[in-house]
């Protein structure tokens, strides 16, 4: 489960001469934030505008389309977050939301899927709270580069125990 590895042997362009020269740290193995590095700004930001377009730019279509074809308001907004909250249902789990939020996408789906779309884009990186029953399988990461970042471990962690 989890293997020592030199910090400043990851760090460095040569490997360290011997063990003694640097601190050991150990590592989690399922550690998912070792493969590289957040994303931020511009690239953070085109990410999650690139997933809210697919998934709002349809249920805009959609829901003018029904507004068109029956003439109301109020059936072609109810058809247009018909995918949207299909789609929340399938995500929030993943974005540290409950199935049920979905309900909260019916009524004010272009919100919903803005915030479901910024944390799409975040992954594996995690920088909200983890939900309640996330707790045992959260991870923080242990390199200072990646403060307040943490991720889902697939195993849960054996402390605190469970009452």
């Amino acid at each position: 489960m989890f293997r020592t590895t030199s910090y400043l042997a990851r760090r460095c362009r040569s490997p360290l001469k011997s063990a003694t020269d640097a601190v050991t740290v150990p590592r989690v193995l399922d550690d998912p934030l070792d493969a590289g590095r957040p994303r931020d700004g511009l690239a953070l930001g085109l990410r999650a505008v690139l997933i809210w377009t697919v998934l709002g730019l349809p249920a805009i279509g959609v829901s003018y389309l029904v507004w068109d074809v029956t003439g109301g308001y109020w059936l072609g907004y109810l058809a247009g977050s018909a995918m949207p909250v299909a789609v929340t249902l399938w995500l929030a789990p993943r974005v540290s939301y409950r199935r049920r939020d979905a309900l909260i996408a019916v009524i004010a789906w272009p919100y919903m899927a803005g915030v479901i779309a910024s944390r799409m884009a975040l992954l594996p990186y995690r920088d909200w709270a983890p939900r309640t029953d996330e707790v045992r399988r959260s991870r923080w990461h242990h390199n200072p580069r990646y403060a307040g970042y943490w991720w889902i471990s697939q195993n849960p962690s054996p402390w605190p125990p469970k009452k």
